[in-house]
C-alpha cells in the first residue's frame, strides 16, 4: 500500500476510535492514533497479502459485518473456509 494511501486509510479507521475514545490496541508503542494505525496496516500487510477475502468495514456496522461474514461462509466450501 502506498504512503498516502495508508494514510488515508489510517484517518478513516481513526473516527471510531476518537469518537468512542477507546484506545488503539497499539497505542503503547505508538502514542499518535494515525501512527498505531498505519503500523497495525504494515504489521497485517503480509496477512492481508495472503487472504482468500479481504472485508473493508469502514462504512460498515457490526450487523452488515456479521451479515458479510455469513454471507461469505454460506456461498464457500466449507473445507476450505477458515477464519
Amino acid at each position: 500500500m502506498s504512503g498516502s494511501s495508508s494514510w488515508k486509510q489510517a484517518r478513516r479507521i481513526s473516527k471510531p476510535y476518537k469518537e468512542t475514545r477507546r484506545r488503539h490496541p497499539m497505542s503503547d508503542s505508538y502514542p499518535n492514533l494515525l501512527d498505531a494505525i498505519n503500523a497495525e496496516i504494515e504489521l497485517m500487510s503480509p496477512l492481508r497479502d495472503i487472504a482468500d477475502f479481504v472485508i473493508n468495514t469502514s462504512q460498515m456496522n457490526v450487523h452488515e459485518l456479521v451479515a458479510r461474514i455469513k454471507e461469505i461462509i454460506s456461498t464457500e466450501d466449507r473445507t476450505e473456509v477458515c477464519i
